[in-house]
């Protein structure tokens, strides 16, 4: 699997651009399924080559194996990330790439996407730029806003049905989007968490961490039969703890936190 380049764009900011994808496979009549993966933070390399393998093995047994291109941009660190750095770079790079891989592709290519955490994100940040439908679009860590989420059903290909093809998977025990929410509520909500209630979305609450999804299991029993033929396996009917993490409480534990650093530092 080729992997993407970085090359500094005319402008002067750097893009990640993809170049070394071989053509033959992009235009290879078999290849009728495309599946992008747009990476959290710090989540790119383990996860690719777990659902990578994952997808040879369905190829396999159900002679349906997709093309799994994964989309990079920039790593940053937490802090850059919740201060909003670099944000629209990243942004316009996954545009970029998605726009590089659907003009190789064969016209009746189908195209889906499956983003995590801080992917979730940039794909809401460009869906009025994305120039392709997606059959189906899988949500997992999500720390995007409701109406983000809400906006992707202008990205949904005419042949699907809107309300069955926007998939988010929560979990009750990921709090990195409530602490993401409570820190930057003009950006981010615990969508992750609670779930995304916006009448496009199905979600699914499972009990497992922030990159839960991302583990082979998950991907096997939950993750490829949507993808594969739309099915929606069972969740873990898991309710999140909406008072604990909710992002008001954690503003407010925060600040009890700081309270308590004051006094004790003024005692000494």
């Amino acid at each position: 699997m080729a992997k993407a380049t970085v090359k500094a764009a005319k402008t002067g900011v750097e893009q990640l651009i993809i170049e070394d994808f071989a053509d033959a496979a992009t235009h290879d009549d078999r290849i009728k399924r495309i599946v992008f993966l747009i990476h959290g933070i710090r989540s790119a390399g383990d996860w690719f080559r777990v659902i990578d393998m994952v997808n040879t093995d369905y190829g396999a047994e159900y002679g349906l194996e997709f093309d799994i291109r994964s989309l990079s941009y920039s790593r940053y660190s937490t802090l850059p990330f919740i201060f909003s750095l670099g944000r629209k770079k990243n942004a316009a790079a996954i545009l970029e790439q998605m726009r590089h891989i659907m003009n190789k592709a064969s016209t009746d290519v189908t195209f889906d996407v499956v983003a995590h955490s801080n992917g979730v994100k940039l794909l809401s940040e460009i869906a009025l730029e994305i120039p392709i439908k997606f059959r189906r679009i899988i949500l997992l860590g999500s720390i995007a806003k409701n109406q983000d989420i809400f906006n992707l059903r202008r990205n949904i290909a005419d042949d699907s049905i809107t309300a069955n093809s926007i998939l988010n998977d929560a979990s009750a025990g990921d709090y990195l989007p409530g602490i993401a929410a409570a820190l930057r509520p003009d950006l981010f909500e615990d969508t992750g968490f609670r779930g995304a209630f916006n009448g496009v979305t199905i979600n699914r609450f499972f009990t497992f961490g922030h990159g839960g999804g991302l583990k082979r299991a998950h991907i096997e029993k939950a993750l490829m039969p949507f993808l594969r033929s739309g099915l929606i396996t069972k969740d873990e009917n898991a309710s999140p703890n909406t008072t604990v993490w909710n992002p008001a409480y954690i503003r407010y534990y925060l600040i009890a936190l700081l309270a308590l650093a004051v006094m004790f530092f003024a005692k000494i």
